[in-house]
């Protein structure tokens, strides 16, 4: 696992990631789109929170088929 972080991530990040986590525990939307094989958006915390689709995708592409 990649720590993309740091140890002591700032203030707006913090911010940014409780404010995903109390949005949807309230709402049901972190805001961002739902996940699906066909998007595969994902929640990327930073200084605020964005939806990016299939951020990891050239890496997913390698483990295709091996089981």
């Amino acid at each position: 696992m990649r720590r993309r972080l740091g140890p002591d991530p700032s203030a707006a990040v913090t911010e940014a990631a409780h404010g995903a986590w109390t949005t949807f525990v309230a709402t049901g939307d972190p805001g961002w789109d739902a996940y699906a094989l066909d998007r595969r958006t994902i929640g990327l915390i930073a200084e605020k929170a964005v939806g990016v689709p299939d951020p990891n995708r050239a890496e997913r592409l390698l483990w295709e088929g091996v089981r």
